[in-house]
């Protein structure tokens, strides 16, 4: 894809997004070290809502920065006057947007998750078995011909 004068900008921003959110989650990691630990990281939801949006931008802006270029070389091409465009930066924040609302869930089934573990004993002391068969099971699942990207 051939860069237009706006598209080096914008890349960059999306790059100084990413930089900066590894930075902080690096920092983060580094105080989480002594808090107690739990299924929500001992976070309330306002924090865990904003650690989790600066990991998807950590996270996703490299991985979906080809898709955000190809979005705006589109609407640079297809604008005509009675069509409107869309900035960039709209579809990249409604992309967090939609993984901010994700957060929300998984929070939420982080903190039943948790009051589930507290009831029955024998689900903390296989959490990380558990953890790690989801992790497989999604892994195999991904790796499937069924869900398209094999």
């Amino acid at each position: 894809m051939r860069l237009q004068r706006e598209h080096p900008f914008f890349l960059a921003g999306l790059v100084i997004l990413a930089a900066a959110s590894w930075v902080i989650l690096i920092w983060q990691s580094s105080m989480m070290k002594s808090m107690d630990m739990g299924m929500t990281m001992g976070m309330g939801a306002t924090w865990f809502l904003a650690i989790w949006v600066v990991m998807m931008i950590a996270m996703m802006f490299p991985a979906t920065a080809t898709m955000n270029l190809a979005f705006a070389r589109v609407q640079r091409e297809k604008h005509t006057g009675w069509r409107a465009n869309v900035a960039p930066w709209i579809f990249v924040g409604t992309y967090l947007l939609v993984w901010a609302l994700f957060g929300v869930f998984a929070y939420l089934g982080a903190l039943a998750a948790s009051g589930l573990a507290g009831q029955i004993p024998w689900i903390m002391m296989n959490a990380a078995r558990m953890s790690g068969g989801i992790l497989v099971l999604a892994g195999l699942y991904q790796l499937t011909p069924s869900n398209g990207s094999a």
